[in-house]
């Protein structure tokens, strides 16, 4: 027992130090790369490619700084995932997006632009899109990485809100969805440089016990889902152990990021392409004081999220 865990830790560190197109090879000898043509993606800024850029008509996220409309200095966790299961990519995330906007409203930039929740990406999904894909080549993922209580201040009500992403989650599932990627395990007592900032000591923690209360009511409805329709491949895909590879020590140190506590861009790029941008950004974990993560971290996600797509 105890010289099979060495060996999965060495594996994994071993996994860790693999460049983009090695790790591709390793997944490929392991998977079947070529089950989905295509990802579709419902979330907020970390799996947004640029819908809240051409909302905003191109002027936020500004880019540059910004990488083509990306809320990072780089490509986001979508743009390399498809890259090592080769699939198009097809993301209906935005910036700023909540869970369910008519819950808690959602919106992105200085002038707070409405952007839509997940919720209402799925609906807008069904009613114009879906009949464009082939169900049986395509992986949904729901990229549930709320928003709700740092918006509300730690105010949001958990059931609701993961009644409402459970029921998009029954309704894409009747309009012919079977595979489906559900982002759950949200980290709670986790915090950017914004964040720390801004919110008060009880706000924090209400946001954490509020994030912990959304995990256990994600757990419950998956799993009933899951005993519902057992015919589904659904992967879920533990967040807290995605951070947590990405954001080791000996990632951190591969990747050569020094600075921790403070982002590269302070104001969030609200001065537009005027804002202050640090002198050496692959230096920084986060790109801004929000949500905005270094690129290269961002990649390691991705290679952790890729593991968890087994049947």
């Amino acid at each position: 027992m105890k010289s099979s865990k060495i060996t999965f830790i060495i594996l994994a560190i071993a996994l860790i130090a693999l460049p983009l197109h090695a790790f591709q090879n390793y997944y490929e000898k392991r998977n079947n790369c070529n089950k989905f043509k295509d990802v579709v993606v419902f979330g907020n800024s970390f799996s947004d490619t640029g819908n809240a850029y051409k909302l905003t008509k191109n002027k936020y996220p500004p880019s540059p700084p910004y990488f083509h409309g990306r809320l990072s200095n780089g490509p986001v966790w979508p743009d390399y995932f498809v890259s090592i299961i080769k699939a198009n990519l097809h993301s209906y995330a935005f910036g700023g997006a909540s869970c369910d906007s008519t819950l808690v409203p959602s919106f992105v930039g200085p002038n707070k632009i409405p952007v839509p929740g997940l919720v209402q990406q799925v609906d807008d999904f069904i009613s114009k899109d879906i009949k464009k894909f082939n169900l049986e080549e395509t992986l949904f993922v729901f990229a549930t990485i709320f928003l709700d209580y740092d918006q509300t201040l730690g105010q949001g009500d958990p059931a609701k809100i993961v009644a409402s992403v459970g029921q998009r989650l029954e309704n894409l599932y009747k309009a012919g969805a079977m595979n489906i990627m559900f982002f759950t395990s949200m980290p709670t007592g986790i915090f950017t440089p914004g964040e720390l900032a801004n919110f008060s000591p009880d706000v924090l923690k209400a946001i954490s016990e509020k994030s912990a209360l959304h995990n256990q009511y994600t757990d419950s409805a998956l799993a009933a889902f899951k005993k519902d329709h057992p015919n589904v491949n659904l992967f879920l895909v533990k967040f807290d152990e995605v951070l947590s590879t990405a954001f080791s020590p000996v990632t951190l140190q591969k990747l050569g990021i020094t600075v921790f506590d403070i982002a590269c861009i302070p104001d969030n790029g609200f001065a537009g392409k005027h804002s202050v941008v640090c002198d050496d950004p692959k230096k920084y974990l986060y790109f801004d004081n929000n949500t905005a993560i270094n690129t290269k971290v961002i990649e390691e996600a991705a290679k952790k999220i890729v593991t968890y797509l087994t049947v």
